[in-house]
């Protein structure tokens, strides 16, 4: 097999035209964690069907992605053996995995440096494909910077808004409680396997999350557990996922300034939430440029029309909050996601 030299673009390219990885090969590879997301499709690309995944020998991987691989061996017929977790963890409701050159899979979040080459979901699929706004900020906000995200969400739901964050303590957490409070979408989009919701005490939250119509989204199969490199990865989904980024409280340095930085490189709108002026990293945000934003109308008169898509009412029309659903899926949390009692920072 000869070895792959093209471009990020040429090799995302042929991503998109195919042909399609059989679902075997993307949950082998979605199992191979030293691999970075563009080298995952990398490899995907070169070898599509699980058959030429267990042909190809440690050297051959190296060769394809085109470094070496020296802290963890290919062994493509254990990485089978794994994904029996990810089969069973499929076979539920509302449960599915997307390859990159997928038509379902989000395309603006296609726009960011190094996508991942597989996106685990759990829920609505169809609204992980509309863009949102990202409602992000400390896990130790004060109580005006929690109740700002808790407004925010809330009323950026009331507008048909699709509000994205991670699903952590604090601000995030709060834009969250907001927005199902509202009756309306989230996105949460986790630093652990997609089973894993971490921290666990937010667990409910997923869980409302999901009976409001939303998806709970991650880079990481089943049974990964959270890490610290994890977290700054996942915010770049959460940011390649929205049309705007709304910052509350921030110290420097901070996970959501990562976030933030994603943005600028990524040309969306980037604000601080004037609930979080006075914090060191707000405050360099708005030295940057960012903007100074009180609520869901400045938010949505900043990013505009026609971003957040036809379901996005314009400012001043509300959409009614939709009733929650009469079951709960707390019981689908019960899942076998390592979840660790020490914090893991963002």
């Amino acid at each position: 097999m000869r070895d792959q030299a093209c471009t990020r673009d040429d090799l995302l390219r042929r991503a998109l035209e195919g042909p399609f990885p059989e679902r075997d090969a993307l949950l082998m590879v979605g199992r191979f964690s030293p691999l970075r997301p563009l080298e995952r499709i990398r490899l995907l690309v070169t070898a599509p069907q699980p058959e030429q995944l267990l042909g190809l020998d440690h050297y051959q991987v190296e060769r394809i992605i085109g470094r070496p691989l020296r802290r963890t061996a290919w062994n493509p017929r254990q990485l089978l053996a794994d994904t029996e977790l990810d089969r069973r963890w499929l076979s539920l409701d509302e449960r599915w995995v997307l390859w990159f050159g997928d038509d379902r899979y989000p395309s603006h979040l296609r726009e960011i440096y190094d996508p991942p080459a597989l996106l685990y979901g759990w829920g609505q699929l169809r609204e992980a494909g509309r863009r949102g706004v990202a409602l992000v900020g400390t896990r130790q906000p004060d109580q005006e910077g929690e109740e700002a995200a808790f407004a925010t969400g809330y009323d950026l739901a009331r507008h048909g808004v699709v509000c994205v964050s991670g699903l952590a303590r604090g601000i995030d957490a709060a834009a969250h409680r907001g927005t199902t409070g509202a009756g309306g979408t989230a996105l949460a989009v986790l630093g652990s396997g997609i089973d894993a919701v971490y921290p666990a005490s937010n667990r409910p939250l997923g869980a409302d999350i999901l009976d409001q119509g939303g998806a709970i989204l991650s880079e990481y199969p089943p049974g990964v557990p959270p890490q610290r490199h994890q977290f700054p990865a996942r915010n770049r989904i959460v940011v390649g996922l929205s049309a705007g980024v709304v910052v509350f409280q921030a110290p420097e340095p901070s996970g959501a300034l990562i976030s933030a930085e994603f943005g600028l490189q990524l040309g969306v709108d980037v604000m601080v939430h004037a609930a979080g002026a006075s914090w060191t990293g707000c405050r360099r945000l708005l030295q940057a440029g960012a903007s100074l934003v009180e609520g869901a109308r400045d938010i949505l008169d900043l990013i505009g029309p026609g971003v957040l898509g036809e379901e996005a009412a314009p400012a001043g029309e509300l959409l009614s909050p939709g009733a929650a659903a009469e079951q709960t899926k707390l019981a689908l949390f019960d899942s076998p996601g390592e979840i660790p009692s020490r914090e893991v920072h963002r």
